[in-house]
């Protein structure tokens, strides 16, 4: 029977049975892009190397999708690219904007993550509780934020006779190794 690897992340339910797609898929929590382009010039960079491969395609050249809209002569590398291009010609804009007296909508999702970002200085996760003004870069910083307004402390110390508990898994960690000491030293 294959191993589960789970998530750690709070509120999150994603397991894997292999190592490196847990490792890929925690990296939609903290940010990290280790993939960087080494075209000259560029700043991309991509959590993972499949994307930093597609991506280079831009810089090849090789531009195999055209737009078949009326005048329009746009070409991409990539078939998804495409698609995101054509919902401008069709005024789809199915991406909008939630916050209070903002009717603004896009039809790209990173446009409205940016324009968020105006509402927010830069941090486009904001805490929904009454006067609670504060803002986030990453889903997963909010989501352990809300636990000092819910008082929820999930990680539970498994050493026998200890009782502690902790709203983030890393001072769950950090209080397993006073127990750890402890053991050596007996």
């Amino acid at each position: 029977m294959p191993k589960i690897l789970s998530c750690n992340y709070i509120d999150c339910n994603s397991v894997f049975s292999r190592r490196s797609h847990l490792k890929i898929h925690e990296r939609t929590h903290t940010g990290e892009k280790p993939f960087k382009c080494d075209y000259l010039g560029c700043i991309s960079a991509f959590s993972r190397l499949d994307v930093l491969k597609n991506h280079k395609l831009i810089h090849t050249g090789k531009m195999q999708y055209e737009c078949n809209y009326e005048d329009c002569i746009s070409v991409f590398s990539q078939l998804n690219n495409l698609k995101r291009h054509k919902k401008m010609h069709n005024n789809e804009t199915p991406y909008k904007c939630d916050y209070i007296d903002c009717t603004y909508a896009f039809s790209r999702i990173d446009v409205l993550k940016k324009h968020k970002m105006e509402h927010t200085d830069g941090n486009p996760f904001k805490c929904e509780y009454p006067e609670c003004y504060s803002t986030f870069y990453l889903s997963s910083e909010l989501k352990r934020h809300k636990m000092v307004h819910t008082g929820e402390r999930p990680y539970e110390c498994s050493y026998e006779g200890c009782k502690s508990t902790f709203s983030q898994f890393g001072n769950l960690k950090r209080h397993k190794k006073i127990h750890e000491k402890i053991h050596e030293k007996a």
